[in-house]
């Protein structure tokens, strides 16, 4: 009898011993999936941070589409698409969505440029546009396309230096050539930039 009661004393410690033992286990899993978890989530937050864009890199880029889209369609390259009748001598109404006036144009360049390239793309609309009879109108004897081979479609940033609030960069475009062969090359063009209430504006004309 007392055979029988030690033995089922030993079969019920020997079975609380294994369900500690596969409690202990899953315990164990447990924490090694949780501790796995927590280390993917913070290498997934590194990687996040390392993805983001530098606020800097991020204002200059912005300011430097704008610069580009000045040059390209406003500016230099071409200009602003104007109607096929004059409204008085050489000036022709121009048709644009973006524009409705000297001083629109105007403001807006005040968002890109500062100092000398400020004067002188102001000087520019000067020339080229102005209101009559409260129409934004372009002066076609003052125009003079220019062709160029620059790209800076999906244009790069790099060697951002900033101090205090001056800033100089370097973009990054590429030049083709189209003849017998079509030649594609790196360019680069060097920018300086002054943060003037908060913004970053260019110096110089680009």
């Amino acid at each position: 009898m007392r055979k029988s009661r030690l033995i089922t004393m030993v079969m019920v410690v020997v079975v609380s011993l294994t369900g500690c033992s596969q409690n202990n286990k899953k315990d164990n899993i447990s924490k090694t999936e949780t501790t796995k978890q927590n280390v993917e989530s913070v290498g997934e937050a590194k990687n996040e941070e390392s993805t983001k864009a530098d606020p800097l890199e991020e204002e200059l880029s912005d300011v430097c589409d704008r610069a580009i889209y000045l040059m390209y369609n406003v500016l230099s390259v071409f200009y602003l698409p104007y109607g096929d009748e004059p409204i008085k001598d050489s000036m022709y109404p121009v048709e644009s969505t973006e524009f409705k006036s000297v001083e629109e144009i105007k403001s807006y360049i005040k968002q890109i440029y500062t100092e000398k390239g400020l004067k002188e793309a102001l000087a520019i609309v000067d020339e080229v546009y102005a209101d009559v009879d409260g129409k934004l109108c372009i002066n076609v004897e003052q125009t003079s396309a220019r062709i160029v081979n620059e790209n800076w479609d999906n244009f790069k940033l790099k060697d951002i230096r900033q101090q205090d609030e001056k800033c100089t960069f370097t973009i990054c475009g590429r030049v083709e050539e189209f003849g017998e062969e079509i030649k594609i090359e790196e360019c680069e063009k060097e920018l300086k930039a002054i943060n003037v209430d908060g913004k970053w504006l260019l110096t110089d004309l680009f």
